[in-house]
């Protein structure tokens, strides 16, 4: 129950209750007052301040005639004292405001011998004792002290008040005492209400004496244990009875007296299980109220048992953890107007019994796993059309069209938003004459928005149509009919101006039309508009000009944001009582000292990065107490971080990177013990890295100081942030040895959530915000935010380390990068570093290890970025697929080391391989095979790349001159109309001429597409596709259409799936391989890639190297499958490119290659933004380049020295070079 509720249940019962004692009593006037009690009512109210006149017609002769007052007609004594504080004109759900009276109560009350009715609610006693004078009143039936401000121990006096029938003490803090015992004494009490007033222990045994009791509050009193309830029992009379308690240990509930009339029970907010239902069941023909709400350990299905409440009209168990489905006997409780089911596990259709409920108000049925077609859930509802005010949907799986809702005349919420509703808005949504709420954000709405759309809602307060393909269209002229108080369009076309009808709205409260496509200056009057805004953001947009003094504009904010425009200027004076600021990715200059005017003790989230801001940063951190977000990155400031940036003890996150801050790190940062992002990243930054940072920072999770001029050795105390995923000391000038204690990080030997993710709740206001960094991988550095939780990573590279990698660093079992690189490290590699099973990046290059490489690397088959280069490493390099699969420049500058992928054969290899009964001339003839071998293969991968293309080569003649030993009898190669014949007996017959090559062009004819244009629909030929991959996969650039690109990717993406076994395995067989079934598999996998609007993911090279060569990299789905998801868990995505299409991959048919005029394609680094990034087949690649790199003419010879440099090169060889013939 909300506190506005309560707060109307305050003054409408008070209003009863007058109403009755008026009938009652027969009040009048015609006697007037007695001059005693008149004189008594007057030091009362000498006793309070009265801020609001209240008791202003306190003045003359007839007290009976004054506000509050009443009297018997007969004897003309007060009988009634009815004084509640009205309500001021704001109020909403969570804030409540009153026109209170102030002070205290003074004894002359004790002169209203006759006063049966004391209501003194929701004034201001300023925290005083509840008077024990007040007992003596014993006449007083009904007595109201709630919402007062009474604190302390209630006299033990209130016992004695016999006669009363009705007592609320709600909304007081009685500090956390008991009840006291003797109000179980008031034997003829009726109503009793004592929810919000902090009592605790058990509750008395005596209440059960209570048999009178026909409504009992006990509700919020969070250490309130009711026992195991058996005295309800004894409660014969009970109606209404609240008991909402958390934690309230689930009772072992004794048989209750089911002839007691029990109509409401309250039961939210506890811990109850569903052992609980035997016990409500006693109720099923009383109950017409019941809210179940809030029960996190309600779960397991709906019982069928709840379709026999057919009394019951409100029922609410929402918030708790049902599933299933909703249960098809709901349609027996005829009587049903509430039903609220929301925030549960719900899932499947809604039951079309649900018809039968023709009384239904509301259905909230949000925040499940609910799907259906709309327009049939609306057929469903059909029978309430002229009832039904609340349809809350949000946040389901519903889909088809938007319906039409003529009919439902009473309809005032309409909450539909986070569905997948498609379709246009019918204009006749207009004729809800009775709507307050339009929430219907984040479907897949499109289509004109009018004012027809909008012509007849006159009450509408909410509007939401945001995160849908909506554009407006309303006349500059045009007068909305409503004043909204909330409204979000973010992800609407509004633009390019200020959309003119908001200058009529008032009364806004929040307001965000972010992304909404506005390109111009913010007109004046807009600032009109945000007097009572609290929410107000319009970011994501082209918006020009300077901003105004803020403090002058905002009267209540609370959050602000005006990110990622074109504003320029300094940045403004800020309002005060702001808690979010965000100003990045602006043309802000200037110093930033005018934040200092403000004390803002509320400002949590402040973020002005990405301007062009300078100056020193100002020293009044301290004002600002509540700061958690703090990000000043990317600007131009300059000198010390000041040291009382440690005043903010509640600070989190720290973005300083990309400036020019000089110094130490002050020393005061010890004291910001939840500090858990560091990232001052490219500053110059010197000093000592402080040994505090591990023994005071414990929460710490990234701490990034690359590019620094950082010195000295890492302390051991830096082991002791157990949290830390991210280190980053990189590129500074650190010495000493890498501390042997690297295993206590614990966080990398787990997995973390997906993202780092901090919560704010701000004046009943609740928002998050997501931490991003940016991270070195594979050379280059990208933003990681909804996957930086799985970055683990170490990088220590370009210092100036010694002595040995410690083999606790292998203990860190989800670490995914490691870099120790271009150091001065020394040893062996540790041969535990096998254990590293999430490892995707290994740089120990340019360092001076010595050893073998482990055979234990050979097992980590995730990695995908290996560089073991310039150490001094020795002996064979371990086989298996995964460490051949990288190129020669992972291992070079290790001069012993030998060994695929490595054209350097090991010693053992030569002695095994060569028997000595073979003659010199036998070796030439093994060693020209073995080179031709490698000719035919670099051959045929050009010959088959160019063939897949389409691409035709008109006459080209190859000779070729060699020994007629040293080559098989016949190499042939064909692909589409090429035909290539290469054979020993007779060399004119190597010669190809055109004529032999147009015999199939029929046969294939290219489609050529028009690259970087978006003309032609048709589908993409299936070996076009594969070329237009292979060109991807080789440049890590795209040049086609991205919707045509994406339906080849995705066709081939399930090409490739449905080559594994697991596609043709049982669905039981499939779930145990791959822990769901094959076809959820490729949906889930599809859906990720076509969520990819605006272009590519950043990660597209990887992505066709995979499904180029999938089985021979992943011969298991479950792995393919794993790297193909961390590589479509990116956000960053590329753009078309717009260079020259890459002529060496692709030709025109018809057209010669020009005579050595094109660079080749250079194979770039795969590089990703994800966990797992795959291997790369080093070998194809290095032959592919090193052939591209000769000359092709038309008539070319290519003698044996020339293929021997090309395919061998410098390789070391006990074979003499063949003679030339």
């Amino acid at each position: 129950m909300t506190m506005a509720m309560r707060s109307f249940e305050c003054l409408l019962f008070s209003f009863l209750v007058l109403v009755v004692v008026c009938a009652k009593a027969g009040l009048g006037t015609t006697v007037g007052c007695v001059e005693r009690e008149r004189q008594a009512l007057l030091r009362f109210k000498h006793g309070l301040v009265d801020d609001y006149g209240i008791l202003s017609s306190w003045d003359t002769r007839d007290c009976c005639q004054w506000r509050g007052v009443r009297c018997s007609n007969q004897s003309g004594h007060i009988v009634m004292l009815h004084l509640p504080a009205p309500p001021t004109e704001f109020e909403d759900e969570y804030v409540h405001k009153f026109q209170s009276l102030r002070g205290e109560i003074s004894p002359s009350l004790l002169e209203l011998e006759h006063l049966t009715h004391l209501d003194l609610s929701c004034n201001d006693f300023e925290r005083s004792h509840i008077p024990p004078f007040v007992a003596s009143l014993s006449k007083i039936q009904y007595l109201n002290l709630s919402y007062a401000n009474f604190t302390g121990r209630l006299p033990s006096q209130l016992g004695n008040l016999s006669n009363l029938l009705s007592l609320d003490l709600s909304s007081n803090d009685f500090e956390g005492r008991p009840i006291p015992p003797f109000l179980a004494s008031l034997t003829k009490i009726q109503h009793l209400s004592l929810s919000y007033a902090n009592f605790t222990g058990r509750l008395p045994s005596h209440f059960g004496n209570l048999s009178n009791l026909l409504s009992l509050d006990l509700s919020y009193n969070y250490d309130l244990n009711c026992g195991n309830l058996e005295w309800l029992s004894h409660l014969s009379s009970l109606r209404h009875l609240d008991l909402n308690l958390p934690p309230l240990t689930t009772p072992s509930f004794s048989p209750v007296n089911s002839s007691a009339p029990l109509a409401f029970l309250d039961l939210s907010d506890n811990d109850y299980d569903s052992s609980i239902y035997p016990w409500l069941f006693n109720f099923t023909t009383t109950l017409v109220h019941l809210d179940l709400s809030w029960n996190d350990h309600l779960n397991g299905s709906i019982p069928d048992a709840f379709g026999n409440m057919i009394s019951l009209a409100y029922l609410d168990i929402s918030h708790s953890q049902l599933h299933g489905s909703i249960p098809d006997i709901f349609g027996n409780m005829a009587s049903l107007e509430r039903l609220d089911l929301s925030a549960n596990k719900l899932e499947g259709e809604i039951p079309k019994s649900l018809s039968n409920l023709c009384r239904l108000q509301g259905l909230s049925l949000g925040y499940n796993n609910l799907s259906g077609q709309l327009p049939q859930v609306l057929d469903l509802l059909a029978c309430a059309n002229d009832t039904l005010d609340t349809l809350f949907l949000t946040d389901n799986q519903f889909a088809g069209s938007f319906p039409d809702f003529i009919g439902f005349s009473s309809l005032k919420e309409l909450e539909l938003d986070h569905n997948q509703i498609n379709g246009t808005l019918p204009k006749s949504i207009g004729q809800l004459t009775k709507l307050e709420a339009l929430i219907i954000g984040s479907n897949s709405l499109q289509g004109v928005i009018s004012e027809a759309h909008l012509l007849h809602l006159s009450r509408l307060s909410y509007l939401d149509l945001s995160s849908n393909s909506f554009n407006f269209n309303m006349s500059s002229e045009w007068v909305p009919p409503f004043q909204l108080i909330f409204l979000q369009l973010t992800s609407c076309q509004l633009g390019p101006r200020f959309p003119s009808w908001l200058r009529t709205q008032k009364q806004l409260q929040s307001l965000d039309i972010s992304t909404s496509d506005i390109s111009d200056v913010i007109p004046h009057w807009f600032w009109n508009l945000t007097s009572l805004i609290y929410f107000f953001n319009i970011s994501n947009n082209q918006i020009t000009g300077t901003l105004p003094n803020l403090s002058s504009k905002f009267d209540q904010p609370l959050y602000i944001d005006m990110s990622s425009n074109h504003l320029e200027g300094s940045i403004p004076q800020l309002p005060s009582g702001l808690s979010w600021l965000d100003l990045s990715n602006n043309k802000f200059s200037g110093s930033i000292t005018l934040l200092c005017t403000v004390a803002n003790s509320y400002l949590a989230y402040l973020d002005l990065s990405n301007n062009l801001l300078s100056g020193e940063l100002p020293n009044c951190w301290p004002q600002w107490k509540s700061l958690t977000v703090l990000n000043l990155e990317n600007n131009q400031f300059s000198r010390k971080i000041p040291e009382s940036f440690g005043s903010l003890q509640l600070i989190q996150t720290l973005h300083l990177r990309n400036k020019n801050l000089i110094g130490e790190l002050p020393s005061s940062l010890k004291k910001c013990k939840s500090l858990s992002f560091i990232d001052l990243a490219k500053n110059r930054l010197s000093g000592e890295i402080p040994p505090w940072i591990g023994g005071n920072l414990p929460n710490l999770m990234v701490l990034n100081l690359q590019s620094n001029k950082f010195s000295g050795s890492i302390s051991p105390e830096v082991c002791q942030l157990k949290k830390i995923q991210i280190l980053d000391l990189s590129d500074n000038n650190m010495s000493g040895t890498i501390p042997r204690c690297l295993s206590n990080f614990t966080a990398m030997t787990k997995k973390e959530s997906l993202t780092i993710t901090y919560n704010f709740s701000m004046s009943y206001q609740h928002w998050s915000y997501v931490d991003k960094e940016f991270v070195k991988w594979k050379g280059r550095e990208f933003e990681f935010k909804n996957t930086l939780g799985l970055v683990k990573s170490i990088d220590l590279s370009s210092n100036k380390l010694t002595g040995e990698i410690p083999k606790e660093v292998t203990d860190l079992l989800e670490l995914v990068s490691l870099n120790f690189s271009r150091n001065n490290l020394t040893g062996l590699i540790p041969i535990t570093i096998g254990q590293l099973k999430s490892l995707d990046i290994l740089d120990l290059s340019q360092n001076q290890l010595i050893g073998e490489i482990p055979s234990s690397l050979s097992e980590i088959d995730r990695l995908s970025t290996l560089d073991l280069s310039n150490n001094n490493l020795s002996g064979m390099i371990p086989q298996g697929t995964q460490l051949q699969s990288f190129n020669t420049f992972s291992y070079e500058g290790n001069p012993t080391l030998c060994g695929p992928p490595l054209l350097k054969k090991c010693p053992r290899d030569k002695a095994e391989g060569a028997p000595n009964v073979y003659s010199d001339e036998d070796d030439i003839q093994q060693d020209g095979n073995d080179m031709w071998f490698y000719v035919s293969i670099a051959l045929g991968f050009i010959v088959g790349f160019w063939g897949v293309n389409h691409i035709w080569i008109g006459s080209l003649t190859i000779s070729f001159c060699f020994p007629q030993q040293s080559i098989s009898p016949l190499l042939s190669l064909s692909v589409g109309g090429l035909l290539m014949e290469i054979s020993s007996e007779n060399p004119q017959d190597s010669t190809i001429s055109s004529s032999d090559a147009d015999q199939n062009h029929d046969s294939v004819v290219p489609v050529l597409l028009n690259h970087g244009s978006t003309e032609s629909d048709q589908d993409i030929p299936e070996e076009e596709g594969r070329g237009i991959l292979e060109v991807m996969a080789s440049t890590g650039k795209f040049w086609h259409d991205w919707d045509k690109l994406k339906n080849l990717l995705s066709f081939q993406l399930k090409q490739v799936l449905s080559e594994y076994p697991e596609a043709k395995m049982t669905t039981d067989e499939q779930n145990s391989s791959l822990g769901e079934t094959y076809l959820d598999l490729v949906k889930r996998l599809d859906e990720v890639l076509l969520s990819f609007i605006e272009g590519p993911p950043f990660t597209l090279q990887r992505l066709c190297e995979i499904i180029l060569d999938a089985q021979s990299i992943y011969p298991y789905l479950s792995k393919l499958a794993l790297a193909l998801e961390k590589n479509l868990l990116v956000t960053s995505t590329l753009a078309i490119c717009t260079d020259p299409y890459p002529t060496t991959l692709v030709q025109k048919p018809d057209e010669p290659p020009e005579k050595g005029s094109e660079e080749p394609v250079q194979h770039h680094d795969s590089v990703q933004n994800g966990v797992e990034a795959e291997p790369t087949q080093g070998d194809k690649d290095e032959i592919m380049t090193e052939v591209e790199e000769a000359d092709i003419e038309e008539d070319m010879t290519i003698d044996m020295e020339a293929l021997e440099e090309i395919v061998v090169g410098s390789s070391e060889t006990n074979s003499t070079p063949p003679t030339n013939s």
